[in-house]
Protein backbone atom coordinates (compact mmCIF):
# COMPACT_ATOMS: atom_id res chain seq x y z
CA UNK A 1 0.00 0.00 0.00
CA UNK A 2 1.25 3.48 -0.90
CA UNK A 3 0.35 6.84 0.59
CA UNK A 4 0.06 10.26 -1.01
CA UNK A 5 0.32 13.49 0.99
CA UNK A 6 -0.31 17.01 -0.16
CA UNK A 7 -1.94 20.34 0.62
CA UNK A 8 -4.64 21.23 -1.91
CA UNK A 9 -6.56 24.40 -2.75
CA UNK A 10 -10.17 23.44 -3.42
CA UNK A 11 -13.26 25.54 -4.08
CA UNK A 12 -16.88 24.50 -3.75
CA UNK A 13 -17.75 26.21 -7.00
CA UNK A 14 -15.55 26.21 -10.13
CA UNK A 15 -16.27 29.93 -10.55
CA UNK A 16 -15.49 30.81 -6.93
CA UNK A 17 -12.38 32.70 -5.92
CA UNK A 18 -12.63 31.36 -2.37
CA UNK A 19 -10.45 28.32 -1.77
CA UNK A 20 -10.20 25.91 1.12
CA UNK A 21 -6.75 24.64 2.02
CA UNK A 22 -6.96 20.91 2.68
CA UNK A 23 -4.10 18.73 3.85
CA UNK A 24 -4.73 15.28 2.40
CA UNK A 25 -3.18 11.94 3.28
CA UNK A 26 -4.73 9.08 1.30
CA UNK A 27 -3.77 5.46 0.77
CA UNK A 28 -3.75 3.78 -2.62
CA UNK A 29 -2.37 0.70 -4.31
CA UNK A 30 0.05 1.27 -7.15
CA UNK A 31 -0.06 -2.44 -8.05
CA UNK A 32 -3.83 -2.51 -8.59
CA UNK A 33 -3.89 1.12 -9.77
CA UNK A 34 -6.81 2.03 -7.51
CA UNK A 35 -7.52 4.02 -4.42
CA UNK A 36 -7.67 1.73 -1.41
CA UNK A 37 -10.96 1.81 0.45
CA UNK A 38 -9.84 3.08 3.87
CA UNK A 39 -10.77 1.61 7.22
CA UNK A 40 -11.45 5.16 8.42
CA UNK A 41 -11.93 8.60 6.90
CA UNK A 42 -10.88 11.24 9.42
CA UNK A 43 -12.04 14.81 8.75
CA UNK A 44 -10.48 17.59 10.84
CA UNK A 45 -11.98 21.09 10.73
CA UNK A 46 -9.29 23.52 11.86
CA UNK A 47 -9.81 26.72 13.83
CA UNK A 48 -8.66 30.32 13.93
CA UNK A 49 -5.17 31.39 12.90
CA UNK A 50 -2.69 32.16 15.67
CA UNK A 51 0.08 34.33 14.31
CA UNK A 52 3.27 35.81 15.66
CA UNK A 53 3.57 33.69 18.80
CA UNK A 54 7.20 32.81 18.15
CA UNK A 55 6.50 29.43 19.75
CA UNK A 56 7.81 26.50 17.75
CA UNK A 57 5.21 24.07 19.10
CA UNK A 58 2.30 26.32 18.14
CA UNK A 59 3.77 26.97 14.69
CA UNK A 60 4.24 23.23 14.15
CA UNK A 61 0.70 22.37 15.23
CA UNK A 62 -0.79 25.17 13.14
CA UNK A 63 0.57 23.50 10.00
CA UNK A 64 -2.14 21.51 8.20
CA UNK A 65 0.19 18.81 6.87
CA UNK A 66 1.68 18.27 10.32
CA UNK A 67 -1.82 17.78 11.72
CA UNK A 68 -2.59 15.25 8.98
CA UNK A 69 0.62 13.34 9.72
CA UNK A 70 -0.20 13.22 13.44
CA UNK A 71 -3.69 11.86 12.78
CA UNK A 72 -2.35 9.18 10.43
CA UNK A 73 0.13 8.11 13.10
CA UNK A 74 -2.72 7.75 15.59
CA UNK A 75 -5.20 6.06 13.27
CA UNK A 76 -3.20 3.77 11.01
CA UNK A 77 -1.73 3.30 7.55
CA UNK A 78 -5.02 2.09 6.08
CA UNK A 79 -6.87 5.32 6.93
CA UNK A 80 -7.41 8.56 5.02
CA UNK A 81 -7.13 12.01 6.61
CA UNK A 82 -8.53 15.35 5.45
CA UNK A 83 -7.55 18.51 7.39
CA UNK A 84 -9.72 21.44 6.31
CA UNK A 85 -8.99 25.13 6.81
CA UNK A 86 -11.75 27.71 6.36
CA UNK A 87 -11.87 29.50 3.02
CA UNK A 88 -12.40 32.88 4.65
CA UNK A 89 -10.76 34.67 7.57
CA UNK A 90 -11.63 37.93 9.29
CA UNK A 91 -8.20 38.73 10.64
CA UNK A 92 -7.37 35.61 12.68
CA UNK A 93 -10.99 34.40 12.85
CA UNK A 94 -11.95 31.40 10.71
CA UNK A 95 -15.26 31.94 8.90
CA UNK A 96 -16.90 28.77 7.55
CA UNK A 97 -19.67 30.75 5.88
CA UNK A 98 -20.55 27.99 3.35
CA UNK A 99 -21.41 25.62 6.18
CA UNK A 100 -24.15 27.66 7.85
CA UNK A 101 -27.36 29.37 6.95
CA UNK A 102 -26.35 32.42 8.97
CA UNK A 103 -23.00 33.36 10.48
CA UNK A 104 -21.44 36.59 11.76
CA UNK A 105 -18.20 38.20 10.60
CA UNK A 106 -16.22 36.41 13.33
CA UNK A 107 -17.31 32.98 12.17
CA UNK A 108 -19.82 32.42 14.94
CA UNK A 109 -23.16 30.92 13.85
CA UNK A 110 -26.22 32.84 14.99
CA UNK A 111 -27.98 29.51 15.45
CA UNK A 112 -27.60 25.87 14.48
CA UNK A 113 -30.37 25.54 11.92
CA UNK A 114 -30.42 22.32 9.85
CA UNK A 115 -32.58 23.79 7.07
CA UNK A 116 -31.06 22.92 3.72
CA UNK A 117 -28.29 20.82 5.30
CA UNK A 118 -25.57 23.38 4.43
CA UNK A 119 -22.73 21.71 6.36
CA UNK A 120 -23.51 18.22 5.11
CA UNK A 121 -23.75 19.41 1.50
CA UNK A 122 -20.60 21.54 1.69
CA UNK A 123 -18.58 18.81 3.42
CA UNK A 124 -19.59 16.17 0.89
CA UNK A 125 -18.89 18.38 -2.11
CA UNK A 126 -15.60 19.64 -0.69
CA UNK A 127 -14.32 16.12 -0.02
CA UNK A 128 -15.29 14.90 -3.48
CA UNK A 129 -13.54 17.87 -5.10
CA UNK A 130 -10.48 17.31 -2.91
CA UNK A 131 -10.44 13.64 -3.86
CA UNK A 132 -10.59 14.50 -7.57
CA UNK A 133 -7.75 16.99 -7.19
CA UNK A 134 -5.66 14.48 -5.23
CA UNK A 135 -6.36 11.93 -7.96
CA UNK A 136 -5.21 14.38 -10.61
CA UNK A 137 -1.98 15.11 -8.77
CA UNK A 138 -1.28 11.44 -8.08
CA UNK A 139 -1.74 10.69 -11.77
CA UNK A 140 0.81 13.34 -12.57
CA UNK A 141 3.32 12.06 -10.04
CA UNK A 142 2.77 8.32 -10.49
CA UNK A 143 3.21 7.57 -14.20
CA UNK A 144 2.28 3.91 -13.67
CA UNK A 145 -1.05 4.70 -12.01
CA UNK A 146 -3.43 5.48 -14.92
CA UNK A 147 -6.64 5.37 -12.89
CA UNK A 148 -7.78 5.48 -9.30
CA UNK A 149 -11.32 4.25 -9.80
CA UNK A 150 -14.55 5.79 -8.62
CA UNK A 151 -13.99 9.15 -6.94
CA UNK A 152 -16.64 8.50 -4.29
CA UNK A 153 -15.49 4.99 -3.38
CA UNK A 154 -13.48 6.25 -0.41
CA UNK A 155 -16.58 7.68 1.23
CA UNK A 156 -19.61 5.55 0.35
CA UNK A 157 -18.47 2.14 1.54
CA UNK A 158 -20.60 0.89 4.46
CA UNK A 159 -17.59 -0.66 6.19
CA UNK A 160 -15.72 2.64 6.32
CA UNK A 161 -15.76 4.45 9.68
CA UNK A 162 -16.10 8.23 9.69
CA UNK A 163 -14.40 10.31 12.40
CA UNK A 164 -14.98 14.06 12.44
CA UNK A 165 -12.88 16.41 14.56
CA UNK A 166 -13.85 20.00 15.30
CA UNK A 167 -10.79 21.81 16.65
CA UNK A 168 -11.43 25.17 18.32
CA UNK A 169 -13.55 27.25 15.87
CA UNK A 170 -13.86 24.12 13.73
CA UNK A 171 -16.14 22.79 16.45
CA UNK A 172 -18.92 25.01 15.13
CA UNK A 173 -18.99 22.96 11.92
CA UNK A 174 -19.19 19.77 13.96
CA UNK A 175 -22.12 21.18 15.95
CA UNK A 176 -23.93 22.05 12.73
CA UNK A 177 -23.31 18.60 11.26
CA UNK A 178 -24.77 16.95 14.36
CA UNK A 179 -27.85 19.19 14.12
CA UNK A 180 -28.34 18.25 10.48
CA UNK A 181 -27.84 14.57 11.16
CA UNK A 182 -30.44 14.72 13.90
CA UNK A 183 -32.97 16.28 11.55
CA UNK A 184 -32.35 13.56 8.99
CA UNK A 185 -33.24 10.94 11.62
CA UNK A 186 -35.96 12.68 13.63
CA UNK A 187 -39.12 12.47 11.54
CA UNK A 188 -41.16 14.19 14.25
CA UNK A 189 -38.99 17.29 14.46
CA UNK A 190 -41.11 20.32 13.53
CA UNK A 191 -40.20 21.95 10.24
CA UNK A 192 -42.05 25.26 10.69
CA UNK A 193 -40.82 28.54 12.14
CA UNK A 194 -40.40 27.12 15.65
CA UNK A 195 -36.81 27.37 16.85
CA UNK A 196 -35.09 24.00 17.03
CA UNK A 197 -33.60 24.20 20.51
CA UNK A 198 -34.64 20.81 21.93
CA UNK A 199 -31.11 19.55 22.54
CA UNK A 200 -32.28 16.33 24.15
CA UNK A 201 -34.34 15.38 21.10
CA UNK A 202 -31.43 16.24 18.81
CA UNK A 203 -28.96 14.08 20.70
CA UNK A 204 -31.34 11.16 21.02
CA UNK A 205 -31.86 11.38 17.28
CA UNK A 206 -28.20 10.69 16.49
CA UNK A 207 -27.95 7.35 18.28
CA UNK A 208 -25.16 5.21 16.89
CA UNK A 209 -22.52 7.91 17.25
CA UNK A 210 -19.72 8.21 19.78
CA UNK A 211 -19.08 11.71 21.11
CA UNK A 212 -15.73 12.49 22.71
CA UNK A 213 -15.15 15.89 24.30
CA UNK A 214 -11.45 16.76 24.51
CA UNK A 215 -10.28 19.74 26.55
CA UNK A 216 -7.48 21.34 28.51
CA UNK A 217 -7.31 23.62 31.56
CA UNK A 218 -7.13 26.56 29.16
CA UNK A 219 -10.72 25.92 28.10
CA UNK A 220 -12.25 24.12 31.04
CA UNK A 221 -10.46 25.56 34.10
CA UNK A 222 -10.16 29.26 33.26
CA UNK A 223 -12.29 31.25 35.72
CA UNK A 224 -12.14 34.26 33.40
CA UNK A 225 -14.08 32.24 30.82
CA UNK A 226 -16.25 30.15 33.10
CA UNK A 227 -19.02 29.95 30.50
CA UNK A 228 -16.87 27.57 28.41
CA UNK A 229 -16.76 25.04 31.24
CA UNK A 230 -20.44 25.57 31.98
CA UNK A 231 -21.44 24.95 28.37
CA UNK A 232 -19.23 21.86 28.20
CA UNK A 233 -20.73 20.42 31.39
CA UNK A 234 -24.28 21.04 30.17
CA UNK A 235 -23.49 19.37 26.85
CA UNK A 236 -21.87 16.40 28.53
CA UNK A 237 -24.85 15.96 30.84
CA UNK A 238 -27.17 15.97 27.83
CA UNK A 239 -24.97 13.40 26.14
CA UNK A 240 -25.00 11.18 29.21
CA UNK A 241 -28.80 11.46 29.45
CA UNK A 242 -29.09 10.50 25.79
CA UNK A 243 -26.71 7.59 26.33
CA UNK A 244 -29.02 6.22 29.01
CA UNK A 245 -32.17 6.73 26.96
CA UNK A 246 -30.67 5.07 23.90
CA UNK A 247 -29.30 2.20 26.01
CA UNK A 248 -25.75 2.95 24.97
CA UNK A 249 -26.40 3.35 21.25
CA UNK A 250 -25.12 6.89 21.69
CA UNK A 251 -21.85 7.01 23.65
CA UNK A 252 -20.36 9.96 25.52
CA UNK A 253 -16.77 10.34 26.73
CA UNK A 254 -14.97 13.32 28.27
CA UNK A 255 -11.18 13.66 28.35
CA UNK A 256 -9.05 16.43 29.82
CA UNK A 257 -5.32 16.78 29.22
CA UNK A 258 -2.43 18.58 30.98
CA UNK A 259 -4.21 18.70 34.32
CA UNK A 260 -0.89 19.23 36.13
CA UNK A 261 -0.13 22.44 34.20
CA UNK A 262 -1.45 26.01 34.47
CA UNK A 263 -3.62 27.17 31.54
CA UNK A 264 -1.66 28.45 28.55
CA UNK A 265 -2.06 28.89 24.81
CA UNK A 266 0.46 26.21 23.89
CA UNK A 267 -1.58 23.40 25.47
CA UNK A 268 -4.51 24.46 23.29
CA UNK A 269 -2.47 23.19 20.32
CA UNK A 270 -0.56 20.42 22.08
CA UNK A 271 -3.84 18.59 22.58
CA UNK A 272 -3.62 17.66 18.87
CA UNK A 273 -0.46 15.64 19.54
CA UNK A 274 -1.86 14.15 22.73
CA UNK A 275 -5.34 13.20 21.50
CA UNK A 276 -6.47 9.85 22.82
CA UNK A 277 -8.70 8.59 20.02
CA UNK A 278 -8.72 4.94 20.99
Amino acid sequence: MDRWNGVLRVSLNPDSRCYFKIAVSVCFSSSSKTLTVPTTNAIFFNGDKIQGTGTAVIEKLSNLQNIADILVSKLGVSDNVWVIEASNFNGPFAVYNDFFGSINSYGEPKSYDPSGFPSSASTSLLLLRALKEAKRQILGEQEHVPTLGDDASCFNQPETIMIIFGFSKGGTVLNQLVTELALSKLETLEMGTKKREDSRAVLEGVAGIRFVLHGTPRQWCDNRRAWIRDEMEKLFQLLQDAELKTEGKLQAVKRIYFTDQPPNLQMHFEIIENLDIG
